[in-house]
This record gives C-alpha cells, sequence and structure tokens, in this order.
C-alpha cells in the first residue's frame, strides 16, 4: 500500500559538505495517523529520490530507495509471550479432564465447553490422535455438527495491549466461518449468531486468527473460539493458544 502524503514529512534539501560524499537524512512518520485502523496489518511504501544536484553529480543508482513501514512491527511494537503467566492448560501438550471410552475425545481441563462443543456423547473441545494432544472441535465422519460450539477460558489481565492467538492450526478445515474471540468485561463469549455484528467483543475469522486488544484498566477478558459446524466434515485442531502482550506499543 502507498503511503499518503499526510503521514509522513522529508527535508527540502540536503546540504553535503565538500569533504563528504553523503549526508544522512530523516524520514518524520504522523504516528497518529498510523494508529488509524485502516492502515493495521499493512506495509506502507514510500520512494525517496534526490533531484537537482548542484554542484556535484548525482549516482543514478543511489539517488533512489524504497521504504517500507510495516505498521504493526512500528505501532505495535515486538511481542512477548505471557501464555504461561495467565492462561491455565494453553497446550503443548492440551490436558483432559475427562476422555471418553474410545480414548479419542475428551474436554479440555481449566477451558469451560458448552454444550455445542461437547459433541461426543457430553465429551467435547479436546481430542488425542496421531497428531497427538489438541484443542479440537470436529464435525462429520460419523460425529454430529456443532451448534454454536464454544470454548473458553476468563482471565484478569492489567492495562496494555494484547493479542490472543491459537495458531499455527495442526489442522484447519473449516467450511463454516469460525471464529476467533476476546470479550473485554465478560465471562463468556457471545453466540456464534451475535459476533460478527457485536461492539462488545473483538474477533477475527480463523484465516487470520490473530485478535489484538487494547485494556485501559485491569480487566477480566474471555478469550477462545466459536464455530457453528453446519456443512459435514469439517473441525480444527490446535496444538497450543498464545497470549501476547506489546510493552512498546505507541
Amino acid at each position: 500500500m502507498l503511503m499518503p502524503a499526510s503521514m509522513y514529512t522529508l527535508p527540502k534539501n540536503i546540504r553535503v559538505a565538500a569533504d563528504s560524499v553523503s549526508k544522512t537524512f530523516y524520514l518524520t512518520l504522523n504516528i497518529n495517523e498510523l494508529k488509524k485502523a485502516e492502515y493495521a496489518g499493512k506495509k506502507l511504501a514510500l520512494a525517496v529520490g534526490l533531484a537537482n544536484p548542484s554542484p556535484y553529480g548525482l549516482s543514478a543508482t543511489a539517488s533512489k530507495t524504497i521504504v517500507i513501514v510495516d505498521v504493526d512491527a512500528l505501532v505495535i511494537g515486538p511481542a512477548i509471550e505471557i501464555t504461561s503467566k495467565y492462561l491455565k492448560n494453553s497446550g503443548n501438550p492440551f490436558v483432559a479432564s475427562t476422555m471418553d471410552a474410545g480414548g479419542r475425545w475428551g474436554t479440555l481441563a481449566d477451558w469451560v465447553a458448552n454444550s455445542g462443543a461437547m459433541s461426543h456423547n457430553g465429551i467435547g473441545g479436546f481430542s488425542k490422535d496421531g497428531d497427538g494432544p489438541s484443542m479440537n472441535m470436529e464435525s462429520g465422519w460419523g460425529s454430529p455438527a456443532i451448534k454454536n460450539g464454544k470454548i473458553y477460558q476468563t482471565i484478569t489481565l492489567p492495562a496494555g495491549t494484547y493479542a490472543f492467538d491459537p495458531s499455527p492450526w495442526i489442522w484447519q478445515g473449516t467450511k463454516d466461518v469460525s471464529y476467533v474471540v476476546v470479550a473485554p468485561n465478560a465471562s463468556t463469549l457471545p453466540d456464534y449468531a451475535n459476533i460478527a455484528s457485536s461492539t462488545s467483543v473483538l474477533s477475527a475469522t480463523f484465516d487470520k486468527p490473530r485478535v489484538t486488544f487494547k485494556l485501559t484498566a485491569t480487566t477480566q477478558v474471555t478469550v477462545g473460539v466459536v464455530v457453528n459446524y453446519v456443512q459435514d466434515q469439517q473441525g480444527f485442531k490446535t496444538k497450543a493458544v498464545h497470549l501476547y502482550s506489546y510493552p512498546k506499543h505507541l
């Protein structure tokens, strides 16, 4: 994406000393512009060139450059993983509190799985197969549809900027749109039908599953996933979920 002119300033001229062949100059960025929602997750490109040199000659190859600004890296800053400090049973490996007689399906310890998610005869949210222990919801192949299935955990976080991310997926075979959800000031997650239009939660679809959120005070937050598997033969698996903080957020 091209960087808009309102976002930057450059010096109008550069004076190079007589005994030098180069000069440092600075590109100034408008941080308030960078913080706008329309630029989140974007990389902005700006072509910078020098022209009309006097009294020196100008190298054609050295007179132009392309500046790429990764907005999230600059505005949000580097991520620090804090999963183990706040989330219980976050994976690698996941642990089940209950398993079925066959040893394939289970219910995750320390997480809430609603009745929709517990689709394997009253058990669900966990599986153990050739991929190892995983957080899982799956329909088809002999298992029933999952209507409004939720898996979530409620934690308390201090003020700051965070991200919740259940990826990378072992398997992401969803056909119906599925959501990663963060619900501040809540002890549960909204129903599937209300997520897309909700103004009280933040969400992302499974194809780009990281949800970034900012808290201005110590807040109870519920994080998790919500699916509605109507079409046959679909589901997901992940070996771990992650919680990140961004202490250098601008």
